[in-house]
């Protein structure tokens, strides 16, 4: 093939070969641009019905259009066989660039993951990039691992083969291409034959996102019934056993993405990647380099350096900055006065310090349960579901917490609440549940923050004031539960939380009624017509308010 013109592509030199084909780098003489063209196996598009499914997903595949996707130009055939005219990407497979050693780690050892755990995060979030973008234009991979995720020239991650995976089919898990390495990314349901959708891809993401970090896959088998039955039973190694002082919410995005019940899993590649940006942002760029776990001798503990603009607390602090200017003939009585002064603070430090506190869990994960309407009027339930909306939203401002979206939450709507399950549920430790009563112009918002494990209450407030000072509970809730978290703000999320969305409470009043219409689980056109109303009787009372023309927005 080497030299030989197919069509206008001169072909250059071979890429690859696998179990979907043979990879060839050309040269496209109509356009003047290198390609990759990638050659079908013959008995993949034997029939008519395989050929004509090959186009439609590769056609579907070609309406992608991401910077994380790599692009598919063209379909064509040569001597009955089915090739498919790609972008060419200079660069490596995932797994061929765990094998280059990191050049600012210094760990270089044999059978593990050379990269840097800022490099995993940067390459997971471009990953989940791509999988959101495609699962929006319903296509799923089926066949997401190491060798079907390239890095290019400049350190950037490019998804190939969506679309094709499919041809593989998923009944027959025996068939020629299938192999153990491939099946070790392939999801539970998948592996029983069963339809999947685009939660599959998400398991076997979770794989290829706990073998960057661990160095081995965490279901391992040595043979294909092994292999099988060690994906759908069995559990995967904690990967503390691997990074013991990995940052906690990594361990729980691992542990959702690798949940073998699909219901249990991210529902969505986009929840995947908010919690994947996240850890980011709480990360250090001066985490220890990713490798094979070290012996119990070597370990270190790592503290992440915080945020510009934030401190890392371990227990509340106190520190105060003094300058004192000191007259020349005063010096010595003043220096004595100093010293007496430093041993006295020494002692008040040793006193508070000392004295017994509520230890709170470092994990600062946090779900918001829904708030129990006590109003007399049943109506007023869509007020208590809004103040819950936006205590959520208020809560996620804050970088130095997690948590959990409100759709994860509202199925604890009315049931008896067990908190060490639905903590293990949604994998936090800690719980805020609470109340809201209205009676005309008065509410009153009533919480308790609770820790799971040990179902202590952690903190709880009482806010009682007029319907106009709504903002101000949300606010001050808001900042108390960071406190009570031990969770510091910075100056900008502070901004964020004292901005108030409107200083019209009827707007918003109008607002939350909209938002409770377009909630319901059901579609109905009476439904969305009532909240178009309401959102534009929101704008009428205040004409800059922006939440009322994006939901109107979203409503349209």
């Amino acid at each position: 093939m080497i030299g030989q013109t197919i069509s206008h592509y001169r072909i250059v030199e071979k890429l690859g070969e696998g179990g979907m084909g043979v990879v060839y780098k050309a040269h496209d003489n109509k356009l003047d641009r290198t390609v990759a063209l990638k050659f079908l196996p013959s008995h993949l598009t034997k029939s008519d019905e395989d050929k004509h499914r090959f186009i439609r997903e590769a056609k579907a595949a070609a309406a992608l259009n991401h910077p994380h996707i790599c692009t598919i130009h063209n379909v064509d055939e040569h001597d009955a066989n089915q090739f498919i005219v790609m972008e060419y990407i200079d660069g490596v497979t995932l797994r061929q660039r765990s094998e280059v050693r990191d050049q600012r780690s210094e760990v270089s050892q044999l059978g593990t993951w050379n990269l840097k755990l800022e490099t995993v995060i940067d390459y997971a979030i471009q990953i989940a990039e791509a999988l959101s973008e495609a699962h929006d234009k319903d296509i799923v991979h089926r066949d997401i691992k190491p060798e079907n995720i390239m890095v290019d020239s400049k350190n950037r991650i490019k998804v190939m083969d969506f679309g094709l995976a499919k041809l593989k089919g998923t009944g027959n898990l025996t068939k020629a291409g299938s192999t153990v390495g491939t099946m070790a990314y392939m999801s539970p349901e998948q592996v029983q034959g069963n339809e999947v959708d685009h939660r599959s891809d998400i398991f076997s993401f979770g794989v290829v996102l706990y073998e960057m970090l661990a160095g081995v896959t965490p279901f391992r088998g040595d043979h294909e019934a092994a292999m099988m039955y060690s994906i759908v039973n069995e559990e995967a190694t904690p990967l503390s056993e691997y990074l013991p002082d990995a940052h906690s919410d990594l361990y729980h995005i691992l542990d959702r993405l690798l949940e073998k019940d699909p219901e249990e899993r991210y529902q969505s590649a986009a929840d995947v990647l908010t919690e994947l940006k996240r850890l980011k942002r709480k990360t250090s760029s001066k985490q220890i380099p990713v490798s094979s776990a070290p012996s119990s001798k070597d370990r270190t503990h790592t503290v992440p350096a915080a945020p510009e603009g934030e401190e890392v607390q371990s227990q509340p602090q106190r520190s105060t900055s003094v300058t004192i200017t000191i007259p020349e003939f005063g010096k010595r009585k003043a220096v004595i006065a100093i010293g007496i002064g430093v041993v006295a603070l020494i002692l008040a430090a040793y006193w508070f310090f000392s004295m017994p506190s509520i230890p709170v869990p470092e994990d600062r994960s946090l779900a918001v349960l829904p708030l129990e309407n006590l109003s007399p009027d049943p109506e007023d339930v869509f007020f208590a579901d809004g103040i819950h909306e936006d205590i959520i939203t208020h809560l996620s401002t804050i970088g130095d917490l997690r948590v959990i979206t409100r759709g994860s939450v509202m199925r604890y709507t009315g049931t008896p609440r067990d908190y060490r399950a639905i903590a293990g549920d949604l994998g936090v430790t800690a719980l805020l549940e609470g109340t809201v009563r209205r009676l005309g112009d008065r509410v009153r918002v009533s919480v308790q923050l609770i820790e799971a494990d040990t179902e202590r209450n952690l903190w709880a407030g009482t806010y009682d004031k007029d319907l106009d000072n709504i903002f101000e509970i949300q606010r001050e809730l808001s900042r108390e539960i960071a406190d009570a978290l031990h969770a510091s703000l910075t100056p900008q999320e502070l901004e964020r939380l004292d901005k108030l969305p409107t200083e019209n409470t009827e707007a918003y009043n109008f607002y939350i009624q909209a938002r409770e219409y377009v909630s319901r689980p059901e579609y109905s056109p009476d439904n969305w017509e009532s909240a178009i109303q309401l959102l534009e009787r929101a704008i009428e009372h205040d004409p800059q308010f922006a939440h009322a023309y994006a939901g109107l927005s979203f409503v349209h």
